[in-house]
């Protein structure tokens, strides 16, 4: 049985963009392979871009079907069951609201030691925020204690229902294969 709350210290973030883009990028490097693994696609590379306010980011793009995939992980689903979508970060609109990508690709990790990861559309992602009855609040990185990015949170269990592939894996299996499960057994 894994030690859950272990987990999350180690692959939460430290909620400063900067320090945390280098811990995601195991995921990212997962998140191509996983594509290609899932035959999902013949091939996906990961490109730096940089977004609305001039930070560096990863996109996936994905050959035969061409498109480009948003790569989003939420460790605090783990304590809330709940996705975070980010749709503003410092005043400006982002995220969610301003990706140019065509597929959502989310992870998430449960309570029940599972690593999921649920693929959508982004056009419905978008549709299913837009619906009424889901909490809309602050996270992300902090200033001053607070989150500077406003986003909406969204049971995994409904993300998951407008999703055309999902899957889930153990969460060790998970540590695994981004390179932390030695960091875990310490």
């Amino acid at each position: 049985m894994a030690n859950n709350e272990l987990i999350y210290e180690m692959l939460k973030g430290q909620y400063n963009f900067k320090k945390d883009l280098s811990k995601n990028h195991s995921h990212e490097d997962w998140a191509c392979k996983y594509i290609v693994d899932s035959k999902l696609a013949l091939k996906a590379t990961l490109v730096d871009s940089t977004d609305k306010i001039n930070r560096k980011v990863l996109d996936m793009i994905i050959e035969n079907p061409n498109h480009i995939a948003e790569i989003k992980k939420d460790i605090g689903c783990f304590k809330s069951g709940n996705i975070f979508f980010e749709t503003e970060s410092r005043g400006n609109f982002s995220g969610i609201t301003t990706t140019k990508s065509d597929w959502w690709f989310q992870s998430y990790y449960c309570i029940d030691g599972k690593m999921r990861t649920g693929i959508a559309e982004t056009k419905d992602v978008r549709d299913l925020l837009n619906m009424p009855g889901f909490k809309k609040l602050s996270g992300g990185d902090k200033k001053n204690g607070h989150g500077v990015s406003t986003g909406i949170l969204v049971p995994w269990d409904e993300y998951q229902s407008n999703c055309f592939h999902v899957s889930e894996m153990d969460i060790l299996d998970y540590l695994e294969a981004i390179g932390l499960a030695e960091e875990y057994k310490k």
